[in-house]
């Protein structure tokens, strides 16, 4: 009965994130917990809440998908973060595990993302799971006081984990958060090494 009850439970909660994600963006969410439906739900609320209609349908309609869209996927996108985080730290607990035997943890790395991809489809092949990795070693608190709103993309974290200068790595992600920075921003001015030419102005006025 109690499983019976779990399934039920999981079944209503995954029909109220379809009722308010397009299909693109639950596609890759591997299971619904309360704070994502609880998320997802106040995301509807303002929605609902903020909503003017005017007398033109077809503008109407299209601010209200577009609207909903993009409250969404900021949601998703949070837990997605957080989803290849967690991953990344299993990962390392367990390259820790048996450091004795040699290419452990690329045997590891190997088995889970066939399993993984077999389960869920694409997002966790090999690569991935190595940029999960990382990405858990140069940022290892940044669950600690973030909430999923307070994240970057998963995008933006993808080109921070490039950056090999902590310093730097550092500089640009708290400038993308604080300036909202696109993806494409944070990579032209990591490209352009920004933050390098801003200390050697710093330096030449000093």
């Amino acid at each position: 009965c109690y499983n019976e009850r779990k399934d039920m439970l999981n079944i209503a909660k995954n029909r109220a994130i379809r009722r308010i994600l397009p299909a693109s963006a639950y596609r890759g969410i591997c299971f619904v917990d309360d704070e994502m439906l609880n998320s997802l739900v106040a995301v509807e609320k303002i929605l609902c809440d903020g909503f003017v209609p005017s007398d033109d349908l077809l503008h109407d309609a299209k601010h209200i998908v577009e609207t909903a869209q993009i409250s969404a996927y900021r949601v998703c996108n949070g837990f997605l973060v957080q989803r290849n985080w967690l991953l990344g730290r299993r990962i390392a607990v367990e390259e820790l595990a048996d450091t004795r035997r040699k290419n452990y943890g690329r045997e590891i790395v190997k088995k889970l993302a066939a399993f993984l991809t077999e389960e869920f489809g694409s997002g966790f092949d090999q690569s991935s799971l190595y940029k999960y990795v990382r990405f858990y070693k140069l940022f290892p608190k940044i669950l600690d006081s973030s909430s999923p709103k307070s994240l970057l993309s998963w995008t933006h974290y993808r080109f921070l984990i490039q950056v090999d200068d902590a310093a730097a790595r550092d500089w640009y992600a708290e400038e993308a958060a604080k300036e909202n920075w696109s993806v494409e921003t944070l990579k032209r001015n990591i490209w352009s090494q920004y933050y390098y030419r801003l200390l050697s102005v710093q330096k030449n006025t000093d």
